[in-house]
């Protein structure tokens, strides 16, 4: 176990690193306008992403723990991988128009967004197939890919803009997913095994908590952008600047955390799990929250972008946002695993609790209040689930 949260840690930190630097590097290379109609585009491949997860490796993550091979499965999760990604390509274009993103970076958010969900479920596939080293490649690849383009963008005499800071992201995600198909993906058998079946049906209500989750966390941006404009949508991206890397580290740590939950309601001490799991999830977000803001504290005030010297004197109440997710996400997914349904009306009260709050709380005191409401809201859709959560 060890072992493996120590490969998880190193994987996922990697790709932290890519997913901080893509927003940091558009933060302070862009206007606050132009970042918020680009993060509306990124956003419906975040919100892909994280379906895709729920729909298909989350469920197979859970469900194995070494009790079946997922290899086995991957057909099976892989014509509904392409699916989602080609609804999600076609969502991509409409809300880049209607918000007018860049086209540059419209074309490849939408071109890309097939293989980058398809490499992140070849990274699922080989960390439960017990190849911690082969995933942990995929995402070392992505990162350098997306340094090299990175620093070829800025050797040129005019400074940088949205289009081929994204497309470098891109790039770096393709080449990763070019090189896992030979590496990671084998000629498999194309149907799901009989057997298996009951054990994927089992986590289904864990399936539609995190497709609400993906929704609340994801859609964010988009909806901000239409209803607030494109400028209080970059502020929000700007907003999870600082605990960006957090969530993407326990988005990753999944792939340990949903086996030992599985253990612990198989063994009748979920309650207990739980607890332990939200306490040391929240002591670590804390920790890597607090690290994060100091980087950000310490940038020079001529090199950061205006959606960041925005969100600066705010940086407290951001922490506290980090810490609350990472919890709430422990809460939510122990009770989906426990298979109690009625997580899912409380998760939708969640997305309605902390959108509306975030909303109300833009539309009345501006940055402040967007990030204050935000937290009331979060709060709330927290308390929803934390007494299912906990119980025996």
């Amino acid at each position: 176990m060890a072992a493996r949260i120590a490969w998880s840690v190193v994987s996922q930190g990697l790709s932290s690193v890519t997913n901080f630097g893509l927003t940091a590097v558009l933060a302070v290379s862009v206007t606050t306008e132009t970042l918020g109609r680009v993060a509306a585009v990124y956003s419906i491949y975040l919100l892909a992403l994280t379906l895709s997860r729920a729909l298909t490796t989350d469920a197979l993550v859970a469900a194995t723990d070494g009790l079946h091979r997922i290899d086995l499965s991957w057909h099976w999760a892989r014509r509904r991988i392409v699916a989602l990604a080609a609804a999600a390509s076609a969502v991509a274009v409409a809300v880049g128009l209607v918000v007018e993103v860049p086209a540059g970076v419209l074309a490849a958010v939408a071109a890309a967004t097939p293989a980058l969900l398809l490499q992140d479920g070849m990274r699922n596939l080989a960390w439960a197939n017990g190849r911690p080293a082969a995933a942990t490649a995929l995402d070392g690849i992505w990162l350098a890919v997306s340094l090299l383009g990175l620093a070829v963008a800025m050797s040129g005499s005019t400074g940088l803009t949205a289009t081929p800071i994204v497309l470098v992201w891109a790039a770096g995600g393709v080449a990763s997913w070019l090189v896992g198909r030979p590496l990671i993906e084998r000629p498999l058998r194309a149907e799901l095994p009989t057997e298996f079946r009951p054990e994927l049906a089992r986590f289904r209500p864990l399936a539609y908590s995190q497709a609400v989750m993906a929704l609340a966390v994801n859609l964010g941006p988009v909806v901000v952008a239409l209803a607030l404009g494109p400028t209080m949508a970059g502020i929000v991206k700007a907003a999870l600047l600082p605990i960006t890397p957090v969530l993407s580290l326990f988005a990753g740590l999944r792939v340990v955390t949903l086996p030992a939950l599985r253990r612990a309601v198989d063994q009748g001490t979920a309650a207990g799990a739980t607890s332990m799991l939200v306490a040391g999830s929240s002591l670590v977000a804390a920790i890597g929250g607090f690290v994060s803001i100091q980087v950000v504290r310490s940038l020079p005030v001529d090199q950061v972008g205006q959606s960041i010297a925005q969100v600066a004197p705010h940086l407290a109440w951001i922490g506290l946002l980090g810490i609350m997710y990472v919890a709430s996400q422990q809460l939510a997914d122990a009770t989906a695993i426990a298979g109690r349904h009625a997580v899912l009306g409380r998760r939708v009260f969640g997305v309605i609790t902390e959108w509306g709050c975030l909303m109300v709380g833009a539309s009345l005191g501006g940055i402040e209040g967007l990030v204050i409401g935000w937290v009331i809201g979060l709060g709330l859709a927290t308390m929803a689930w934390l007494q299912p959560a906990l119980q025996p």
